[in-house]
């Protein structure tokens, strides 16, 4: 099999930031891994606007769903009700939380507390693993268990992501350099035994979260993507599944909906909102890495003046993030080993006829809408 890091007439180049050229991120960092690894070797656009929301440093701005891993999680006990955003308020058949309970029980203090096991798909540089372990290392829970990070990608890719969230490590994190816990897995999308082999090695630990950071590209790898999101996510309807944060930018529309359109059949998804709001406990501000187009902008009122309304969170380059959460009733149907019927959706409510659910489309027409408004 050809390495799809190394596509026919690749011509790529480094992704603009603010790291500085010779961090482990920066310009001359990515020219030599693009060199070595591909596609891999670069940091995705995509990436900046996550790491926005997983270190949520802006005091200006408040997520729905809060990130799950920075300060603003703790920000829940604070908010009145009537501050909670459209997603803390939604009943239980939007299931980016639970879908057997209100969704404000995803972000219950008892939640905070236990220890995170992430596993992140196609790791690339480690760019995402490397903000992750950054901010958990400040939030470092107490106790014998400890938090679990797990980068994942090609096994080529594998000692680039070593060396670079080695580095990371020595140069990022402030607190006890164990923990969080980072390891680094070969997964190849789409193989099964890759998928319980990272399982397996947990033991009695489960995923409590699941990144995906500009995955949603390539045709030939909607099918394994998704293949191995429900491999990931078929444990039993008693055991509790993980949320899985995506962060995708849109490259490709017509080729890209046919993954939206399979996702949604075995997975409830929404996207993240955001908005302004001046009475955020949030006290110091750091702006997070990245280019510029790449950051949700904020809207006119930056410096003062009353909440703005909640809104979709995405950059003007069409970057969105989702929150997902995998079906219960999926959780019973037949797998299609082929990879056309997986995508047409086939397998899907119990019978073998083709599918789609409408999910993202109908999110790109509000989105129309409201930027007509």
């Amino acid at each position: 099999m050809d390495n799809p890091n190394f596509p026919p007439r690749l011509e790529i180049s480094p992704s603009e930031n603010d790291f500085g050229d010779s961090a482990i991120f920066g310009l001359s960092s990515q020219k030599s891994a693009i060199q070595k690894y591909g596609i891999a070797g670069r940091v995705w656009e995509a990436s900046y606007t996550l790491t926005t929301y997983l270190e949520s440093k802006d005091p200006r701005i408040v997520f729905d769903p809060p990130s799950p891993f920075s300060t603003q999680r703790h920000l829940l006990s604070t908010l009145t009700p009537e501050r909670w955003g459209p997603n803390l308020n939604r009943d239980e058949n939007w299931c980016p939380n639970s879908s057997k309970s209100n969704p404000r029980s995803n972000l219950d203090v008892e939640d905070v507390l236990k220890p995170l096991t992430i596993l992140e798909l196609g790791s690339g540089t480690g760019i995402i693993i490397a903000k992750l372990a950054e901010v958990i290392n400040k939030e470092a829970r107490d106790g014998p268990d400890g938090d679990v990070i797990i980068a994942t990608d090609l096994d080529n890719v594998c000692p680039l992501l070593e060396e670079n969230l080695s580095s990371a490590a020595k140069m990022f994190w402030k607190n006890d350099q164990t923990n969080p816990r980072v390891l680094v897995r070969p997964l190849e999308w789409g193989v099964h035994k890759h998928s319980l082999k990272v399982l397996n090695e947990l033991g009695s630990r489960s995923l409590t979260h699941i990144v995906c950071s500009d995955l949603v590209y390539f045709p030939h790898l909607l099918a394994p993507l998704l293949r191995t999101l429900i491999h990931l996510t078929s444990a039993p309807p008693s055991s509790s599944q993980p949320s899985i944060i995506i962060s995708y930018r849109i490259r490709s529309l017509p080729k890209e909906l046919l993954f939206w359109s399979a996702f949604g059949l075995w997975f409830s998804y929404g996207p993240v909102l955001y908005r302004r709001d001046c009475q955020s406990p949030l006290q110091s501000h750091q702006g997070g890495a990245g280019y510029e187009s790449d950051r949700p902008p904020l809207n006119d009122h930056t410096n003062g003046g009353p909440e703005t309304e909640w809104a979709r969170y995405h950059a003007p380059s069409s970057t969105y993030i989702f929150i997902a959460r995998r079906k219960t009733v999926s959780l019973g149907w037949s797998v299609p080993e082929d990879d056309k019927d997986l995508l047409e959706g086939v397998g899907a409510h119990e019978n073998q006829r083709q599918k789609a659910d409408d999910t993202f489309e109908l999110m790109l027409l509000m989105d129309l809408a409201d930027n007509e408004d």
